[in-house]
């Protein structure tokens, strides 16, 4: 570790680097990369790693440099103004900001290359939607696994695949464990196959936004639990369902532990559907009411993005295996291991069925949504048994086509662009009067940025 430097510019810098803004701020994402370019590009663009990989006397030259301090105070400015301006939700949403917000539940979320917590486009757009909710001020939290491991690397040796893991070291990355109002570390347990599994509750700041994240690589659970959050997606279904059990009991109680009630459960892909179960689990045990009363309050405030078009990408556990794993703790609800099954089954009472995770989302969910035109009404078709009583054109699944950051994912050419002749689009990205100038824009300007931007991609 670099001793500290007492400085409050180092300190500023310090706190830049552990809010996830500076990657879609251009000049914060500059000023880091110019500390040390060559430590910029081994740290994988991870400033936290490059500021403690500095030399003391580097950090006091940075200090003592006018132009860095220059530079810092004006990004520094812009950071402060952006966390305290009104936003979007302020005036559009008030009610949503007044009350819980939403909490946003996903099992990868793809942030940045250095934070290997995703594997591909469903993070992608777990990352768009916080980055995003962030910009529009809307008051939303996720939840995920913080694996030690993350998604494999690929490797390839002599022809063949490897696959390659590389431990993260949490010093090294911006997050930071919850402490509850007592200060002392936010843990929780979530019962698995009979056993409470603790897990510790870490945060990650995107912007505005907030990433809760629940880590069991702790000594105090044996080697098998500890498991659970070393790899997004390794092992077999056996680790996949304690996965998932952690991420829907778990991330609700860490919820509950925060003190955080959300209004708006939002299920990203079927590994979540356990959320509304937990929720019930809790209102069941809080008052008296039956499985089906306590679902009923807990649906209207679930909605549920469905992302896979084929039948094979949807995870399903035999009755033996759910069994295993939840019934303890189903069972001390008071509930018979058939009525959870049914949750998970096109035909309620039908034994060769296993539970399906994304008919356990559907079933409980106020709204549900593919995530394109044709994907909505590929899964209506799929899922269309269901609803037998409908045709299948009418399930109750819509699409809202994936959208984008526009920001962190734009080229700084392009930015740069729009800032010249869109001046504060970056603060109106969703006002379609602004991208309406895009006509003004010269013919010259647009064909010489795409020309630039190929020539690089060729190059690369």
């Amino acid at each position: 570790m670099t001793p500290s430097v007492p400085n409050a510019t180092i300190e500023r810098l310090r706190h830049l680097a552990h809010n996830l803004w500076w990657s879609w701020d251009q000049e914060a994402t500059a000023l880091f990369a110019g500390i040390d370019p060559f430590r910029w590009e081994r740290n994988g663009h991870n400033p936290v790693a490059l500021i403690g990989d500095l030399e003391p006397e580097l950090l006091q030259q940075l200090a003592s440099s006018t132009s860095f301090r220059t530079t810092l105070d004006r990004v520094w400015a812009r950071f402060d103004a952006y966390n305290s301006d009104q936003s979007w939700a302020d005036g559009a949403v008030p009610e949503l900001v007044a009350q819980g917000g939403v909490a946003y539940f996903s099992m990868e979320f793809g942030l940045h290359e250095s934070l290997r917590l995703y594997s591909g486009g469903l993070g992608v757009l777990a990352g768009d939607h916080l980055r995003s909710s962030s910009d529009l001020g809307v008051p939303l939290v996720g939840v995920s696994l913080l694996y030690r491991q993350g998604y494999f690397q690929q490797l390839i040796h002599h022809s063949h695949q490897l696959s390659a893991y590389a431990t993260a070291d949490w010093s090294r990355l911006p997050i930071a464990p919850c402490t509850g109002e007592d200060g002392h570390v936010v843990e929780i347990t979530v019962p698995i196959e009979g056993v409470l599994v603790r897990a510790r509750v870490w945060a990650l700041a995107v912007g505005r936004s907030r990433l809760l994240l629940l880590d069991t690589d702790l000594p105090e659970n044996n080697e098998v639990d500890r498991c659970i959050t070393r790899q997004l997606y390794g092992g077999d279904e056996h680790l996949r369902i304690r996965q998932e059990v952690l991420l829907g009991l778990g991330g609700v109680a860490a919820l509950e532990a925060l003190q955080l009630e959300p209004v708006v459960y939002h299920l990203n892909e079927g590994h979540c559907a356990f959320v509304p179960l937990a929720v019930a689990a809790r209102r069941m045990q809080a008052g008296d009411m039956s499985l089906d009363e306590a679902l009923s309050t807990v649906r209207p405030q679930c909605v549920f993005t469905t992302h896979t078009p084929v039948p094979a990408g949807h995870d399903r556990f035999p009755a033996q295996l759910v069994e295993r794993v939840l019934g303890p703790w189903w069972e001390g609800l008071g509930l018979e291991l058939s009525a959870l099954m049914d949750q998970g089954r096109v035909h309620p009472g039908s034994e060769e069925e296993s539970l399906c995770m994304t008919v356990v989302a559907l079933r409980n969910a106020t709204a549900s949504n593919g995530v394109s035109a044709l994907h909505g009404e590929t899964s209506r078709h799929m899922w269309s048994a269901l609803w037998p009583r409908l045709e299948p054109k009418d399930a109750p699944i819509g699409h809202i086509t994936n959208g984008v950051h526009p920001v962190f994912w734009m080229a700084p050419d392009a930015r740069d662009l729009f800032d010249r002749y869109l001046p504060g689009w970056r603060d109106r990205v969703w006002d379609e009067a602004l991208w309406a100038g895009v006509a003004q824009i010269p013919a010259e300007a647009l064909w010489a940025l795409r020309s630039r931007l190929r020539h690089r991609l060729v190059e690369h």
